[in-house]
């Protein structure tokens, strides 16, 4: 019994070692270079998730470019054409320093993946031509009755435009010469006040003369105005009333001459009416 005891125990240290050996082995931090080959390893093992996983924490803690290189081609390896065609154009973008052979090495590259990607889909077909639309039909016009057949239909009139625009000019004239009367009026009133009610001495001579001369140009010119303006008002009203002669019975006269009285007790004339 005591002979068979002393193996077993052998046996059981040995693996006993090997199994430390193997755990301290794992527990070791892996080198840069184990970490590189195990990539490899499982790009060409089809195992693409665990080679780009580790390369990418290999490209975190050394920021070389030649990581994302060897992501592109685990893609392209594996017939992941988007994927390797987007790490080949970083890398182009990272390694700024590369040789003119290693670029256009890569975007050879570029170019045979892209030709592998399935075509875009085809654009949609044109629409229909849609259809002329349906002829116009002209319905005729019901016959008129009886008492309305002979009944002439008069013609537009053609001179009532210009006549209203006569009469509108002829308005706006007949308002600025009352309204120079009115001012007129004003002033010669004014100033034939300041010379009633002029103290003697102070106003006297030159200027006695000078406001005199001044007042009867007021006078003229109150005089004249009021003669323009009642002439062009009554020009405006013969245009009016001309108007509506020619005009049918629907077209009455839309301007209107509308007499007023300043509150000076002035006459005044003013427009109305519609355009």
């Amino acid at each position: 019994m005591h002979r068979h005891r002393r193996p077993a125990t052998a046996g059981s240290l040995v693996l006993f070692a090997v199994l430390l050996a193997g755990w301290a082995a794992q527990a070791a931090p892996r080198t840069r270079e184990q970490r590189e080959t195990e990539a490899r390893r499982a790009c060409a093992a089809g195992r693409v998730e665990a080679g780009i996983e580790i390369l990418a924490e290999l490209l975190t803690e050394y920021s070389h470019p030649n990581y994302i290189y060897n992501q592109a081609r685990c893609y392209q390896q594996n017939g992941k054409a988007e994927p390797a065609i987007s790490r080949f154009k970083e890398y182009l973008r990272a390694a700024q320093d590369i040789s003119p052979d290693e670029r256009a090495r890569v975007e050879r590259f570029i170019k045979e993946l892209e030709s592998e990607l399935p075509p875009p889909p085809a654009t949609a077909a044109p629409a229909a031509e849609t259809p002329p639309p349906p002829a116009l039909v002209v319905r005729p016009e019901p016959p008129a009755p009886p008492g309305e057949a002979s009944r002439p239909v008069p013609p537009p009139a053609e001179g009532s435009r210009g006549l209203r625009t006569a009469a509108v000019v002829l308005g706006v004239v007949a308002v600025g010469g009352l309204t120079t009367g009115v001012v007129s009026s004003l002033q010669v009133r004014s100033l034939q006040t300041e010379v009633e009610t002029a103290k003697i001495g102070q106003l006297s001579g030159p200027r006695l003369q000078q406001q005199q001369e001044k007042a009867q140009r007021f006078e003229t010119l109150q005089w004249l105005g009021y003669g323009v303006g009642a002439a062009a008002a009554a020009g405006a009203v013969v245009c009016l009333i001309l108007d509506q002669k020619e005009g049918s019975a629907d077209h009455v006269a839309r301007v209107r001459v509308i007499g007023s009285i300043a509150p000076d007790g002035q006459p005044g004339v003013a427009l109305a009416g519609r355009f």
